[in-house]
């Protein structure tokens, strides 16, 4: 996240990440996860950003499109960014790892993690880190689009 990812002639900025019941008086059939960001035509063309090729992986490896933009952009000028928010309507409890953002359906896409490293130097173990005496601060709110519950885990 903060980090500029680039598919096609588009370079893509993830700024924030959270969660939400409603998205622009619409709610959610689970909860959406909210991905404020910017997308800049790094070519010499008008673009069409096409909203339904952006995907949110989850751990399980199943994909999500968004289903809700605010505000709507249908294209891009060459050089131009715009700033806007998607919204992906996820069952609740899943474990959002990543997105996939895309210049059109067809395109490789570029990988954008949404799991939080953990802090300290490497152990090699490969194992997660666990929030043992820090989890009742985070236990029940969201970090980067992933709910931590009592047990929590970062991977």
């Amino acid at each position: 996240m903060g980090q500029e990812v680039v598919d096609g002639n588009f370079a893509f900025i993830v700024n924030q990440v959270g969660t939400s019941r409603t998205f622009d008086d619409t709610r959610a059939g689970g909860v959406f996860v909210i991905v404020s960001m910017a997308v800049r035509n790094v070519g010499t063309e008008a673009r069409a950003f096409e909203m339904t090729a952006q995907k949110l992986k989850e751990s399980d490896g199943r994909g999500h499109s968004a289903s809700f933009m605010a505000p709507v952009v249908n294209n891009i000028d060459p050089g131009l960014q715009v700033s806007f928010k998607l919204a992906f309507d996820l069952p609740r409890g899943g474990r959002r790892t990543q997105l996939v953002l895309h210049e059109s359906p067809s395109s490789p896409g570029a990988p954008v993690s949404l799991v939080v490293p953990p802090s300290g130097p490497a152990t090699g173990s490969g194992s997660p880190t666990r929030l043992n005496r820090d989890w009742p601060r985070f236990a029940g709110k969201t970090l980067l689009g992933v709910a931590v519950g009592s047990d929590a885990w970062l991977c």
